[in-house]
């Protein structure tokens, strides 16, 4: 069931000074994140086992890649230049650990990291944001969020149907997501300003964009508790008790 998002009209215009580097920054974070997701999807397809996992896989990382494809288009219709930064405070350890993962040949880990920690994640931040956007921008974010929900489901149904993939096998692979990822995210989703400024923001703005979420209509506190919700449903769906789905969101940063 998709997560309720709230119809904002957009307070931020073109006219306000503020549109061109809060939207450059959020088009530029948007952007990393697509990229990010490209390249892990790539690293899981030699790992795949079957024909048929492996043009999943692919059709995964097409996916993002027509996503990053369609952010880049609107912010040169919008005349913005956009950044990434992947080996931030942030993506930098996100990625080391779908890294070690991934060379260690342990494609259980990676979709665990992947398709339900990252993916619980872009889906929450997209739909938190896409009702404060302008029409034409909200409409590419509200395609990206369907999707997104879609490598999530995909992603979950390939773990509960994979041979071996019980609960007792996931549940080193999700110690590893939790602590590796999920406490990042979980932190920098925090509504106090991040303890070392992300990539992004630093060469977009030089500050924090969390000081300018409110323009868009965004609840940090809110959003948040709904990633750790979709995350907590996620790990419920593999099979994994309340309690112990309990002890994993209670050692993310509160």
């Amino acid at each position: 069931m998709a997560l309720s998002t709230d119809a904002r009209t957009p307070s931020l215009t073109r006219d306000d000074p503020r549109f061109s580097p809060v939207y450059r920054t959020l088009l530029s974070h948007i952007v990393t994140g697509e990229s990010v997701g490209i390249e892990h999807y790539a690293r899981m397809i030699p790992l795949a086992r079957t024909v048929q996992e492996r043009v999943h896989l692919a059709d995964a990382a097409h996916d993002e890649r027509c996503h990053l494809v369609s952010i880049l288009d609107v912010a040169r219709t919008l005349g913005l230049s956009t950044e990434w930064a992947d080996d931030d405070a942030y993506w930098g350890p996100v990625r080391r650990t779908f890294k070690e993962a991934a060379d260690g040949g342990d494609l259980l880990a990676c979709y665990v990291i992947q398709d339900v920690v990252l993916e619980s994640f872009a889906v929450t931040l997209y739909e938190a944001i896409q009702g404060g956007l302008e029409a034409s921008v909200a409409s590419r974010v509200a395609a990206i969020a369907a999707d997104e929900r879609e490598h999530l489901g995909h992603g979950l149904e390939a773990l509960r149907n994979k041979e071996g993939a019980d609960a007792a096998e996931l549940r080193p692979r999700v110690e590893i997501a939790n602590e590796g990822v999920a406490r990042i995210l979980a932190g920098w989703m925090q509504a106090s300003d991040c303890t070392a400024l992300c990539g992004v923001c630093a060469r977009t703005l030089g500050s924090c964009l969390k000081h300018d979420l409110d323009l868009i209509g965004v609840d940090l506190d809110r959003t948040r508790a709904r990633f750790i919700s979709l995350y907590g449903d996620a790990l419920r769906t593999l099979g994994f008790t309340p309690s112990a789905v309990t002890r994993w969101i209670a050692r993310l940063p509160s």
